[in-house]
């Protein structure tokens, strides 16, 4: 499959939902289980961009870098990938997920979250703020928390319309998903 003509780099939190929605289309139209990492990311990040407008990060433009500084490590991983260059570990596997299985949607969503959250957030954090100025950060990754919370029951709902097993889980599981996704 080919990939989307994506940058690897792009400058402003608005090319990076454009990107987002360019890998989604792409996506879709390739019937991809691909799509499912951004169309998620893609919704976090108009929420993100509607707070750096709204004023509610201490630092509204090191959001937007920071974001953009995050969001590129996927392109250019996204894009290393899908060329036949070597990518980390972690988006390889969550890339060939993609081309050799069928995992459940929220097994999608979680290999996403891990490379880009587990990895890649951490590389951004502290190529922007070595050493001890990361923990600036502090204070606005709480808002980030804040704003994801905010948004569980909706992605819940949407993936529960797409997944009838996760649908099933999800009414087992109560409010319990909820507490180990935020440790309330």
């Amino acid at each position: 499959m080919e990939a989307p003509q994506i940058r690897p780099q792009v400058q402003t939190i608005q090319e990076v939902i454009d990107q987002l929605g360019t890998i989604i289309d792409w996506a879709y139209h390739e019937k991809s289980t691909v799509a499912f990492f951004p169309c998620l990311y893609r919704r976090v990040t108009i929420q993100i961009a509607e707070g750096i407008k709204a004023g509610a990060f201490e630092d509204n433009p090191r959001m937007e870098r920071l974001d953009v500084a995050f969001a590129n490590r996927y392109f250019e991983a996204f894009s290393q990938y899908y060329v036949g260059l070597p990518t980390t570990h972690a988006w390889r596997i969550a890339f060939e997920a993609h081309d050799v299985s069928h995992p459940l949607i929220i097994q999608h969503l979680v290999l996403g979250i891990n490379a880009h959250i587990n990895l890649d957030l951490g590389i951004a954090a502290a190529d922007m703020l070595p050493g001890e100025q990361i923990m600036a950060l502090e204070q606005d990754f709480i808002t980030i928390n804040e704003i994801l919370e905010k948004m569980t029951h909706e992605i819940q709902r949407d993936v529960n319309r797409l997944s009838p097993a996760f649908r099933i889980l999800d009414g087992l599981a109560g409010e319990k998903d909820e507490y180990l996704a935020f440790f309330v």
